[in-house]
């Protein structure tokens, strides 16, 4: 098989099954991983693809959604950072929001050391690993599971948060620009207002790799957010907004 059609089969079971392993392509187009590995490459230097930990994504839209198990192993030492930046916020006694998101996902495994917290989150995953390994009074939102998310959203799970409160709502986004933060669903800005109009403060954890990055649902503006938790610093079109409201940014 000539490498050039090799290239239209990767993109074909792409299109139909959106993320693939390198082991998987390699098994069922008959080739080496390396060479799956080569042909990746190219394609995403032609922008028909992108490349992630052990496989590979179709690029149909800018606005494409990952599952929380990529998520989750993505950009995992920008993530463990501001997860430990953030847990300074944290004491015993507290009532936390934390989003399902894999940035608070880190967050929570930190908690175990902590005593005494009401933590509410609509990540499942998040749920899990605090019932697990920690003392916490957990609760999850009720409503609708989100697609490859494992995530609750919807308008049970709002009516749930309305119904609380926190010292405390920790969330993330997919990107940030000048207008706010922004997300891929509606639902999930839906989510994320309500925990930042239940809580005391609201403090954002976004990597570096989300900077200058808009999506179609503006989560919050930026007269919403107390905090903004980063692994580096925000690019200074970005940080003009954010002075203007004296939003305390923090950053290693």
């Amino acid at each position: 098989m000539y490498p050039h059609d090799r290239g239209k089969q990767i993109i074909t079971i792409l299109l139909k099954r959106k993320f693939q392993t390198v082991t998987a392509l390699a098994k069922q187009l008959y080739a080496s991983e390396s060479t799956i590995r080569r042909d990746l490459k190219t394609l995403e230097q032609c922008g028909e693809i992108e490349r992630v930990n052990g496989g590979a994504l179709i690029i149909e839209n800018s606005q494409l959604e990952r599952p929380i198990s990529l998520t989750n192993r993505e950009n995992i030492d920008k993530k463990k950072l501001i997860a430990e930046l953030a847990f300074d916020f944290i004491g015993d006694n507290k009532k936390i929001f934390l989003d399902s998101s894999s940035t608070c996902f880190f967050l929570a495994k930190k908690m175990q050391t902590l005593n005494n917290l009401t933590i509410t989150t609509n990540g499942l995953l998040t749920a899990y690993i605090l019932s697990a390994e920690s003392d916490s009074q957990v609760y999850c939102t009720g409503g609708a599971v989100y697609s490859k998310r494992s995530s609750v959203n919807g308008y049970h799970a709002c009516r749930y948060i309305a119904e609380h409160n926190a010292d405390i709502a920790f969330i993330s986004c997919k990107g940030i620009s000048r207008s706010g933060i922004s997300d891929l669903k509606e639902e999930e800005a839906q989510i994320k207002r309500m925990y930042q109009q239940q809580s005391d403060r609201t403090i954002v954890l976004v990597d570096s790799t989300k900077f200058n990055k808009s999506y179609f649902c503006t989560a919050l503006p930026f007269d919403k957010i107390d905090v903004i938790i980063s692994d580096a610093p925000l690019p200074q079109n970005i940080l003009n907004v954010t002075n203007k409201y004296s939003i305390n940014i923090i950053f290693p």
